[in-house]
């Protein structure tokens, strides 16, 4: 389990999930009775923990008796995703031990079948003349009755077709219909099938999710002849006579977000609409962990496929979930859909939505709320009053024991299994009312201690040569909440630096390195790219490269081509050019074929690639006897390094270009995860510049160097001693009588 995970069920602030059911993570505290602690270690929790707040237990509980605390949205927004920076106070100032009830999502496990009544029928047959007739089937179902605020709301329904014949083959679009006559298309082209050689059957098509209703409400939709809310089945077949199948609503077991949990509003920081596609960046708190989205706007009647994405260092821009945004109607329509099951639990710090509009224009006044389970702490009331300390992402794990819980629900476990134990636990805690405390307002807690989340990293290191680095940038670390400062490398950086970037440092002006982690991010940055054509019979040569005048290298993954010409289909190769004469210079990554259908939007075509310190791209594609395409404007999506840098404000360099140093080894490196789950602020750089103080004899005094000049010396001094022995030797030696 990641940090940023909550396991369905019972968890305490640490560790990973135990598999196939509910996890319940616990450990040692004090056995039994709650011990004081150390005063040295209270006032480290306490300068470590950032906000308080009051928890009224109800006057009736008694001391000793366990207690539900649900946690408050204000509360998760400022905690670890895995609540391990959460602390429980006595009035005494004691540490009162706790586990966590992560809320369970609901699963719905019911098995339904509703047929499905016929509201009209159109049937038609065309009937080209080389080929098998067309037989065109239109049908009008009526829907069972929906929720009045989610089309999405707790059941999955397939629609399913009884058909009798043995084979055949249909394709379906399906389109929603609702008061007004507002349309939605559901699916289009959807293949159904039945063959015999190879026994194959896909007969039912999933239409979304349709909330449960009473035997009324069904009977008076199959008697309704005007039902409000129709889906309409088309089917075309190539065969000379009609499928006439009979419908039915099937639902299918699903799990479930819970729609009572919380719903938070989420930071939309940015919000950008680009080639029929809308792309939403939302910043998440990481005890913010959603199992559903919910999104609105004013916008009526849509239907719209959407993703979400993990975004931030830890993301890795994976997708948590997909859907479709549907509304039949104005804004507080009874049939919408406006929610997106999040299949996965997010890491990273922010959430991207990806909406794709097609030719309509963007959703009009987008929000999006998270919906997430509400988790709560379960502990024995002590005596007096209680507080909580949270936040500030300073703390590990709490490590408690299970013989308080044993006590206050009066178990008896014996010699069996820690696995049995949890087991058991978990059954007695999900059984039992608790009690419920309540949350005051939170505030800052006067004893936190504020200093830098990485400032144990925040140390000067050993001291380096700058004279033997060719390039350096200046840097201005700003002053940072917790120590943590990035800077994007350029192409001109990686450019002169080592193929490893063992040869980048940062320095002050003591030439005291700073400690840095570099960091690869998930994203490639969008570069334009200096486009220069070269034609020839039948053919024609797109030169790429960053720049027009430098020879920066690039490593590429995506090349965007924006081609002005509606239609074309013609074959490519394409190769990259690296520095120097040698033969491993060109290197061919791939070919294939560029092409675009009339019916095509004229977007920009994407190419796939695999370029790795190319000085070039070269582009070549074939044209035959059709005039050149017209290249407007070329993108590479370019995989450029960051680095993480634990330093305070003030003046740095970056030094680069040094091809014999090794790689530096700091510390920081070993707290790598804690480094990417920290906030970063930019450093300002300046721009990259020839070192005035380079000199390549700066190197020699490094102790490999000086190794390689010893062995040097001793094998010339060698050389010279042995030809100096052989003069003598030969010089000595009397030439045979006669020569």
């Amino acid at each position: 389990m990641t940090a940023n995970e909550w396991p369905n069920g019972l968890a305490s602030p640490i560790g990973s999930p135990r598999r196939h059911r509910r996890a319940l993570f616990l450990a040692t505290v004090l056995v039994a009775t709650l011990i004081p602690g150390r005063a040295t270690s209270q006032r480290t929790l306490t300068e470590l923990l950032e906000q308080q707040a009051s928890v009224a237990v109800p006057d009736e509980v008694s001391p000793g008796t366990l207690v539900r605390l649900p946690l408050t949205a204000e509360v998760l927004a400022t905690v670890r995703g895995d609540l391990s920076d959460i602390r429980l106070l006595s009035e005494a100032g004691v540490e009162v031990p706790y586990l966590v009830d992560a809320g369970a999502a609901r699963r719905v496990q019911v098995s339904e079948r509703l047929v499905a009544r016929i509201v009209s029928v159109d049937r038609n047959l065309t009937s080209p003349e080389e080929d098998l007739p067309i037989a065109t089937e239109i049908y009008e179902l009526a829907l069972p009755p929906r929720s009045t605020t989610d089309l999405r709301g707790q059941r999955i329904w397939d629609l399913v077709f009884t058909i009798p014949q043995t084979a055949w083959v249909a394709s379906v679009d399906l389109t929603l219909i609702g008061p007004g006559d507002d349309r939605v298309d559901l699916l289009q082209g959807a293949s159904l099938f039945r063959l015999d050689s190879p026994r194959a059957t896909r007969d039912r098509l999933p239409i979304g999710q349709i909330e449960s209703a009473s035997p009324e409400q069904i009977a008076q939709v199959q008697t309704d002849p005007d039902p409000p809310e129709r889906l309409r089945v088309t089917m075309h077949s190539r065969r000379s006579d009609y499928l006439e199948p009979a419908f039915s609503f099937e639902q299918v077991s699903v799990a479930t977000y819970d729609p009572g949990g919380l719903r938070v509003p989420l930071e939309m920081t940015e919000l950008a609409a680009d080639r029929g596609q809308t792309r939403a960046t939302l910043a998440r708190a990481p005890g913010l962990v959603p199992d559903a989205i919910e999104v609105t706007t004013s916008t009526p009647t849509f239907g719209r496929h959407v993703s979400v994405r993990d975004g931030g260092a830890l993301g890795a821009d994976r997708v948590l979930g997909t859907g479709r945004l549907v509304r039949l109607g104005q804004p507080g329509s009874p049939v919408q859909g406006l929610t997106v099951e999040l299949t996965s639990r997010p890491r990273g710090r922010q959430l991207e939505l990806l909406i794709e509009d097609g030719d309509s224009p963007a959703l009009a006044d987008l929000e999006v709320s998270a919906i997430l389970r509400q988790p709560s702490l379960i502990f024995p009331a002590p005596t007096g009053t209680v507080q909580l300390l949270f936040g500030g992402d300073r703390v590990g794990a709490p490590s408690y024991d299970l013989e308080a819980l044993r006590a206050s629900l009066g178990l008896e476990w014996g010699a069996r299994t820690l696995d049995d134990i949890e087991l058991q636990l978990t059954e007695a805690l999900a059984a039992a009312v608790l009690p419920v405390a309540s949350l005051g307002g939170a505030e800052t807690n006067p004893g936190y201690d504020e200093r830098p989340a990485l400032s144990f990293a925040m140390r000067a290191g050993a001291e380096i040569d700058p004279r033997s680095f060719t390039h350096r940038r200046s840097v201005v670390i700003p002053e940072t909440r917790d120590g943590l400062v990035s800077l994007s490398l350029e192409p001109g950086d990686t450019t002169l630096a080592q193929s490893s970037l063992d040869d980048i440092r940062i320095v002050d002006e003591q030439a005291r390195q700073w400690p840095f982690v570099i960091h690869r991010p998930t994203r490639p940055q969008r570069r334009p790219l200096a486009v220069r054509q070269e034609g020839s019979a039948g053919a024609t040569l797109y030169v790429l490269a960053l720049g027009s005048e430098e020879q920066l290298e690039l490593s590429a993954t995506l090349l965007e081509l924006d081609i002005e010409e509606p239609f074309f289909d013609r074959s490519y190769e394409l190769e990259c050019w690296r520095q120097g004469d040698d033969s491993t210079r060109v290197r061919r990554l791939g070919s294939g074929r560029l092409t675009r259908d009339a019916r095509d939007r004229l977007a920009a075509l994407r190419v796939a690639v695999a370029a790795d310190r190319c000085v070039e791209l070269r582009l070549n594609v074939e044209d035959g006897d059709d005039a050149p395409l017209t290249l407007l404007g070329a993108w590479a999506h370019l995989e450029l390094p960051e680095l993480l840098i634990a330093a305070p404000a003030g003046d740095y360099q970056f030094l680069v270009g040094d091809p014999e140093i090794d790689a530096p080894s700091f510390e920081l490196r070993r707290a790598s995860d804690l480094v990417l789950a920290v906030n970063s602020v930019p450093a300002e750089v300046g721009a990259l510049e020839p070192n005035p103080g380079y000199t390549s004899r700066s190197r020699l005094s490094r102790p490999q160097n000086l190794e390689r000049i010893g062995v040097y010396a001793v094998v010339g001094a060698a050389t010279l001693i042995l030809g100096f022995i052989t003069w003598r030797t030969l010089r000595n030696v009397e030439p045979p009588s006669g020569a």
